[in-house]
């Protein structure tokens, strides 16, 4: 199932709007665990669509940096719902 989902996810970041492939990575952080593809996704994203541009304060990269805070933050509250209920 999840190499099935990493192949949306390619397809999605090459062929379908930004926003069906953020949604894509939303989904896949929440359903699978420890979803790396999606900061795999969001760097392969950064080197299609923003080569040689320069991001916030002139760092590339930012877009990465936030998907890699949101897996981080999901991952976190999945740790802690997890603890709550037991």
């Amino acid at each position: 199932m999840r190499i099935v989902f990493n192949c949306v996810l390619i397809f999605s970041v090459i062929a379908l709007p930004l926003a069906l492939t953020l949604l894509f990575m939303a989904f896949g952080a929440l359903y699978f665990s420890r979803y790396i593809e999606a900061v795999a996704a969001a760097v392969f994203i950064e080197l299609l669509y923003h080569g040689a541009e320069v991001g916030l304060f002139g760092a590339m990269g930012s877009f990465t940096l936030l998907v890699l805070m949101l897996v981080m933050a999901v991952e976190f509250l999945r740790f802690f719902i997890r603890l709550r209920t037991r």
